[in-house]
This record gives structure tokens, sequence and C-alpha cells, in this order.
């Protein structure tokens, strides 16, 4: 991100300003440089998220095995509940195959 900041028209006319500037100017190039350098920082991390929801989405993330599957928002509370109880069900079936090793040993 550093790069693509640094590499604006806008900061590279600064830049040579700046080889070129003494005294006051100097200090006032080098503020309006910062603050040049928020604004161009930011265009460039949207433009890169940009890209990057150009490529990612959860369709791709699913296709290439990161997700397991996509929950329309309608199904969600009633798939929660129901992975809630499977774990409850886990647990209690765990803690009760637990209980018998010891009662039987």
């Amino acid at each position: 991100m550093e790069a693509r900041t640094r590499q604006d028209n806008r900061l590279q006319s600064l830049n040579d300003a700046l080889l070129k500037a003494e005294g006051a100017d100097r200090g006032r190039l080098r503020a309006q440089w910062n603050e040049v350098y928020k604004v161009v920082y930011s265009e460039k991390l949207g433009e890169m998220a940009s890209e990057f929801d150009g490529v990612h989405n959860v369709y791709r993330a699913r296709d290439v095995g990161a997700l397991d599957t996509i929950i329309p928002p309608a199904n969600l509370r009633s798939y929660l509940i129901d992975a809630v109880k499977r774990g409850v069900e886990s647990e209690e079936a765990a803690s009760q195959k637990e209980f018998l090793v010891e009662e039987a040993a």
C-alpha cells in the first residue's frame, strides 16, 4: 500500500517541490505532503479493497473450501438453533461416555 501511495503523481510533484524548497517553503510543503499523503493513502486503500472484492466473495470462498456452506439470512436462526442443539447433544454424549468408562473402572 505504501508503494502505491508514494507513486501517486500528486505526491511525486510535492516530492520534486520539496527537493527544491528551502526554509519556510520546505515546512509548508512538508505539511501539505502529509495531508495529501493521507488522502492518497485512503484512495489507494479503497482501490485495493475494490480489487479484492472483485476477486473474492463468499461463493468463491465456498468453492475453494474456506466455507462449508452459505446460509441465507432467512434460514440463519433455525441453522444456529440446530447447531447449538447438535453441540449440546454431542457434549452430553461425550459426558455420558466418560461417565460409563469411569463406572466400569
